[in-house]
C-alpha cells in the first residue's frame, strides 16, 4: 500500500506540495516541519462512488438510503479510518465504518460550512 498525504497550509488556506514541509521515512513515519503552520492528512486508499480519493478530514455523504442520509467526517482512530456523523461530532458517540459512505462532498479545511448540521 502506497502512503499518500496532503498538506494544508493554515496561513494561506490552501493545499501545498507535501515535499516542501513533510518528510516520509522508509519505515512509514511522517514528520511535518512546522505543525503550527501545516496540517497533514493521510489517504485512506479508498475512492468514493465518483472515483475521488478519500482522505482523512474529508466530509463524506451517505446517500444510499434516503431515510438515513447523513454527512460525516473521515478520521483515523484505533488503527482504522472511520466516519463520525456531524450530528455526533461533539461527543463522538457514534462512529461508522467508512465503507458505508458514498461520496466526498468537501473537506474540513476548504468547506467548513458543510460541518453545520443539516436540518
Amino acid at each position: 500500500m502506497q502512503l499518500k498525504i496532503r498538506v494544508w497550509e493554515k496561513n494561506r488556506k490552501e493545499w501545498v506540495n507535501p515535499h516542501c514541509c513533510a518528510t516520509i521515512f522508509e519505515e512509514g513515519e511522517i514528520k511535518v516541519q512546522d505543525k503550527q503552520r501545516f496540517e497533514m492528512v493521510v489517504s485512506t486508499n479508498l475512492k468514493d462512488k465518483n472515483g475521488k480519493e478519500i482522505y482523512e478530514g474529508d466530509i463524506v455523504q451517505n446517500i444510499g438510503m434516503p431515510e438515513y442520509q447523513r454527512v460525516g467526517i473521515v478520521e483515523f482512530e484505533g488503527g482504522k479510518f472511520i466516519v463520525i456523523p456531524i450530528k455526533f461530532i461533539k461527543d463522538k458517540k457514534y462512529k461508522g465504518d467508512l465503507y458505508y459512505w458514498d461520496e466526498v462532498i468537501g473537506n474540513i479545511y476548504e468547506n467548513p460550512e458543510l460541518l453545520e448540521e443539516k436540518k
